[in-house]
């Protein structure tokens, strides 16, 4: 197995070093890429991404977070008429995150099919786990219906809503937060990530540095902020109305009296 970098990949066709060297000098930095079976990029992507991993402990639920490292080991396949593109990372620990991707050629889209995290509960990292074993969590179709995008373009947010994985009993026992996020599957030209597609919400307390525009925040966070300037007009209200009771009304009173 070719142990790759993240802006490195494993690709299943057998090639000489210099033809790999060449292919992956094509691909963008820090980006995981997938060839197909022609030499040419039908996956690319590029993201952070944090797990939230709960697991049962000997007296009681425990947690820990993990991060995908930059040294991940990637394994990309580019899929045939009965696979699906897919993108595997694996690092120390036992862990292995996946993504297989899937086209809808009658709506003209693309996204991402599913998300599951593979993970070994005998690991020091579990310290004191009842279960020693590995075990995967996996996402809910309807969870990922915010990654589809237009065929030919790109996805890019820079921080998307987390997605939930459960366990084959239908317990969400992962939490995962994917950050300055990049993918394409299927329509990539010249090895380069095409028009983006950007997400219509940002998901709050992921770090994001730059500034949000309105338009791309949450309804409820909306509302929230109108919310707040509603008060700030209520409180202005009473206050120029207090002002004013201790001005003319006094003023009125001293009149009368003389």
């Amino acid at each position: 197995m070719y142990r790759a970098k993240p802006q490195e990949s494993l690709e299943p066709i057998t090639t000489s070093k210099s033809n790999l060297a060449v292919k992956e000098s094509q691909v963008p930095r820090f980006a995981y890429a997938a060839w197909d079976d022609n030499g040419k990029i039908c996956l690319l992507a590029k993201f952070e991404a944090v797990f939230s991993i709960k697991f049962t402990g000997t007296v009681k639920e425990q947690q820990i977070v993990e991060k995908l490292p930059l040294d991940a080991n990637s394994k990309g396949t580019c899929g045939s008429l009965l696979d699906s593109p897919m993108l595997d990372l694996s690092w120390r620990g036992g862990f292995t995150f996946r993504m297989v991707f899937e086209k809808n050629v009658d709506a003209g889209t693309w996204g991402i099919e599913k998300m599951d995290l593979v993970y070994n509960l005998g690991d020091t990292l579990f310290s004191g786990s009842v279960i020693r074993k590995s075990v995967k969590a996996e996402s809910k179709k309807s969870s990922l219906k915010q990654f589809e995008t237009p065929l030919g373009k790109s996805y890019f947010c820079p921080a998307p809503p987390a997605v939930n994985l459960y366990d084959k009993k239908g317990e969400q026992t992962v939490f995962v937060r994917l950050t300055s996020i990049q993918i394409q599957a299927f329509e990539i030209k010249n090895g380069k990530f095409s028009t983006e597609k950007r997400c219509p919400e940002v998901a709050f307390g992921s770090g994001v540095a730059e500034p949000l525009d309105l338009t791309s925040i949450q309804t409820d966070s909306v509302q929230m902020v109108v919310g707040c300037i509603t008060v700030f007009v209520a409180i202005g209200t009473v206050a120029g109305y207090a002002g004013y009771r201790s001005l003319f009304v006094k003023r009125v009173e001293y009149d009368t009296m003389a």
